[in-house]
Formats: structure tokens, sequence, C-alpha cells
């Protein structure tokens, strides 16, 4: 996919860059991946074990994070990327 087309959420490729300058952990450091959007190393990980990000039946603009059991472990928005900086906190233990 062209760069310019990698839009999700209203974020594109320049300011997921800006976003990346202050993630500090290579593992939580937002990329583009093609037939599924902005993620993260760390992100991925946790998609392997089971984890998946839903809408917020609350706020479908909302993100929720439920682990490989269906528990809800992290909610954000609007859209996935403030979820993904927040795995950033939760990475390193911040919560």
């Amino acid at each position: 996919m062209e760069l310019q087309e990698r839009v999700q959420d209203g974020y594109d490729q320049e300011a997921i860059d800006k976003l990346n300058r202050i993630i500090p952990y290579t593992d939580t450091k937002i990329y583009w991946r093609d037939g599924y959007g902005w993620t993260s190393r760390f992100w991925e990980s946790l998609l392997a074990m089971g984890w998946k990000m839903v809408p917020s039946p609350l706020d479908p603009d909302y993100v929720l994070a439920l682990d490989e059991h269906g528990v809800e472990c992290l909610a954000a928005g609007p859209g996935r990327i403030p979820l993904l900086r927040l795995l950033t906190n939760y990475f390193i233990g911040g919560g």
C-alpha cells in the first residue's frame, strides 16, 4: 500500500512518525501492517496470544483491548492509535 493511502483513524504516516519519536521502546513503536492497519510489535505479540481490539459498546469510537479470556484490560480512543500509545505504559508496567 502506498504511504499516502496509509490513513486510519485520522493518522497518516507523518503523524505516526511524529508519535514514534516520543515512544521510547522499539516494541511499542507504531507501524502499518497491510490488511490490518496501524499496529505495534507488542500488540502483535498480544494478538498472537489471543488478545483482540473491539469497539466499546458504550462509545463505538473508543476501542477495548480484550485478553485471551475476553476480559477487558484496556480502553482508549477515539480509534486504535490512543490504545497503541497506552500500550507503551502497559509495556513498562505503568498500566
